[in-house]
């Protein structure tokens, strides 16, 4: 089952924040969303949550059997701070007419709480009320969850629990999870799928096959072959850059293009290859459709 998202648009005055974006976010599949501060990511989402409803274009949803078939964790977790971690749970799962006790205690669990549950959550640090946030959003058992920067203020070994519990909650119990984050390694570790936006539009869209196994390749040529060596690439269809005698480019399958060199007399100087992170590909190709 997928939601869909087509041709959104929205503005505030007459600047708008979102322009034409698209998005599918099907059950068992993490969705990764990045974007400098302001580049829409937090209204896109408010928007899939039903939270912003006067917007352009449209929003569909699949038939489900779940009392709250999305969950979401936007902007600061919402509870209240005079209440227990405990007492906030079983308040919300009155709400959201979740299965109770024994559901509460799988997500307090999971989310390894125990040790500050029974506190009232004013005091918990901005790490626990993320999980606290997380394990609320987790109640009525939803179909979808909306996650905006869910790891905020963790340390690191708290970090990698939630990515993993993550990754556990789309393939195990096949969740569809929309997550955004500034920490670009986070968003690669976990994501089936990326979207790149800035001002409001899609930048690029990244499948994950795209960055596995995908290399920097940087090689140095003799001044009388780089002409000869920016043919072959271009015909290639690959874009480089040129400094001095070295060019640079993102290449999967590196084999062809060698062999392509070799047919031509062309001799490596010399060959670097480095494995490309999301980070790089954000960097060096946001501004490619």
């Amino acid at each position: 089952m997928t939601i869909k998202m087509r041709n959104i648009y929205k503005k505030y005055d007459q600047n708008y924040v979102l322009k034409d974006l698209n998005l599918d976010l099907n059950q068992g599949e993490i969705v990764g969303l990045v974007g400098k501060n302001g580049a829409g990511k937090t209204t896109l989402m408010k928007i899939l949550c039903g939270n912003i409803v006067d917007f352009e274009g449209g929003v569909s949803y699949p038939v489900s059997s779940s009392n709250r078939p999305l969950g979401f964790l936007i902007e600061n977790p919402k509870f209240y701070p005079n209440k227990t971690g405990l007492a906030n749970l079983q308040f919300f799962a009155q709400l959201f007419a979740s299965k109770g006790a024994g559901q509460i205690e799988k997500i307090i669990k999971a989310l390894d709480m125990e040790a500050y549950i029974a506190q009232k959550s004013r005091k918990y640090s901005l790490g626990m009320k993320q999980r606290l946030g997380l394990a609320i959003a987790l109640l009525g058992e939803p179909d979808y969850l909306v996650l905006d920067e869910p790891t905020n203020g963790m340390d690191p070994d708290g970090i990698e629990e939630i990515l993993e519990y993550l990754k556990y909650l789309a393939q195990e119990k096949q969740l569809g999870i929309f997550i955004s984050s500034h920490q670009l390694d986070h968003i690669q570790k976990v994501s089936d799928f990326i979207l790149v936006i800035d001002a409001g539009e899609t930048v690029k869209s990244i499948d994950k096959d795209e960055l596995v196994g995908a290399k920097q390749v940087t090689i140095v040529v003799d001044n009388k072959d780089i002409g000869p060596t920016k043919l072959i690439l271009a015909r290639a269809g690959i874009d480089f850059d040129l400094k001095n005698n070295a060019l640079t480019f993102q290449a999967k399958e590196l084999s062809p293009i060698l062999t392509k060199l070799s047919n031509a007399k062309i001799v490596l100087q010399d060959i670097q290859i480095k494995e490309q992170t999301l980070k790089e590909f954000y960097f060096n190709r946001k501004g490619g459709k």
